[in-house]
């Protein structure tokens, strides 16, 4: 199984942050990691999640084992400026959620994870359907069931 898993999602379980999927999105790296879903990020992701974590605290060596154990585990999906001009033409509220689901699209995948379900909601996402970290967890587990 192929899942796209939004910033937000990894900024949940990097940051364990308090009200979210931090939880779920740990569970669903330690399925990344284990091998047991194959897992991508967008190179935007590793920008924003560089950003934030820097500005949690993680500073030098420990910012860079953190973005380097993200590379473990996850695949960056290889991109062209066709997803961002798709994206351009689709209305969404949030332009950068737009790029995020253009990217995955453009690249096969199963499940686009997300923290954040109502900004997809007047999308069509028949072909990536989009699902937060609960509902992936749950397919991951049925899975092995």
């Amino acid at each position: 199984m192929k899942v796209f898993l939004d910033t937000n999602v990894l900024l949940d379980w990097l940051l364990d942050r308090q009200n979210t999927f931090a939880d779920e999105a740990t569970m669903i790296a330690e399925a990344a990691e284990k091998g047991i879903v194959e897992a991508y990020i967008s190179a935007g992701s590793m920008y924003t999640i560089a950003y934030v974590l820097e500005k949690s605290g993680r500073k030098g060596a420990e910012l860079r084992d953190s973005l380097n154990y993200i590379l473990l585990i996850f695949e960056i999906i290889p991109t062209s400026n066709t997803p961002f001009q798709k994206a351009c033409l689709r209305n969404m509220k949030d332009l950068e959620d737009a790029f995020q689901y253009e990217v995955a699209l453009s690249f096969q995948l199963d499940y686009f994870v997300t923290a954040n379900l109502k900004d997809f909601t007047s999308q069509d996402t028949t072909l990536l359907p989009v699902i937060n970290p609960l509902k992936m967890l749950a397919i991951i587990q049925a899975s092995f069931s």
